[in-house]
């Protein structure tokens, strides 16, 4: 059985916390694989020398877009990599997370778990309310992303009305899409699964609109083998290990008074932190996750 870990970073900005995330990972029984969007500006050598114990490996730099295509290319390369060397787990987080667990905890964690799949489903209903999202073609989306540019933004708009008007509607026979979050922690297995389908991904995917949130939700569904591995179908984000609060925002950034929350939480990881809104939370995270992993603080159950 292997047991070391992968985790495989996604990061855009604010490389203080990143540096903070790497420490917190550098683990002998971890690598670390981080994929830097190509338009980023940044130096990789002042990251090298922050991990000593793991191996640290940059991969190669897609120019990734706000609900472009783009962003599940970037994700299949972070696999790719790191599948090459084998893993018991990859863990797909961002450069804004971090864990809110020590190595020990989460190691003995995946190890009494070993063979589940950690992904978080949405409820049906957002499923369905989804599907506008790949049943026409988003052929701008790579150059429009969040903020949009009016003119082609119009354009995008005036050619998904003519889509639906004259019945164009994506929809692979005998697959059911399925929402959820790109952010997973799955076996070597799964993600080999993953890379074999790299084609069905692309046919299925090209050109909708955040399909980094359904391709590997819709791939484990409709897989039956690996939907039986699935930790829980339930709708927690405990399913997926990571805590996040859609409640309260989009998602919501943690702050300072939520440090109890955070450290009492049973999930391994926290997202999102922003040094921007308050750098004081995560300096107490990453102050008690580091003393803890000094001390050798072992999970609890």
């Amino acid at each position: 059985m292997m047991k070391k870990h992968a985790y495989l970073i996604k990061a855009h900005h604010q490389f203080a916390l990143l540096r903070k995330l790497l420490m917190l990972l550098d683990d002998e029984r971890n690598d670390i694989y981080i994929h830097i969007g190509m338009d980023v500006k940044f130096e990789r050598e002042e990251l090298k020398g922050v991990v000593k114990k793991s191996a640290l490996h940059f991969v190669e730099s897609v120019r990734e877009q706000w609900g472009g295509y783009s962003q599940i290319q970037s994700e299949l390369i972070l696999f790719q990599a790191a599948w090459e060397h084998g893993y018991a787990y990859y863990h797909l987080i961002s450069g804004v997370d971090l864990p809110i667990k020590t190595q020990d905890e989460i190691h003995e964690f995946f190890h009494e778990h070993y063979g589940k799949e950690f992904i978080y489903f949405c409820p049906k209903t957002f499923w369905e309310e989804s599907r506008y999202k790949y049943e026409q073609y988003y052929w701008l989306q790579e150059k429009i992303g969040r903020e949009g540019h009016g003119f082609l933004r119009f354009v995008e708009k005036v050619s998904l009305f003519l889509q639906r008007r004259i019945g164009i509607k994506r929809h692979m026979e005998n697959m059911e899409y399925c929402l959820g979050a790109n952010w997973v922690s799955i076996t070597h297995e799964l993600v080999g699964f993953i890379l074999e389908n790299k084609e069905l991904i692309y046919k299925m995917f090209h050109a909708t609109l955040c399909a980094d949130e359904f391709f590997i939700q819709t791939l484990v569904w409709n897989s039956g083998k690996y939907r039986k591995k699935v930790f829980s179908l339930e709708d927690d984000y405990f399913a997926s290990l990571r805590l996040i609060d859609w409640k309260r925002g989009n998602p919501y950034v943690w702050r300072e008074n939520d440090y109890e929350e955070l450290m009492q939480a049973p999930h391994l990881f926290a997202r999102k932190f922003d040094e921007t809104v308050d750098a004081a939370v995560i300096e107490k995270v990453f102050n008690t996750i580091m003393d803890r992993q000094r001390k050798g603080k072992s999970y609890e159950k």
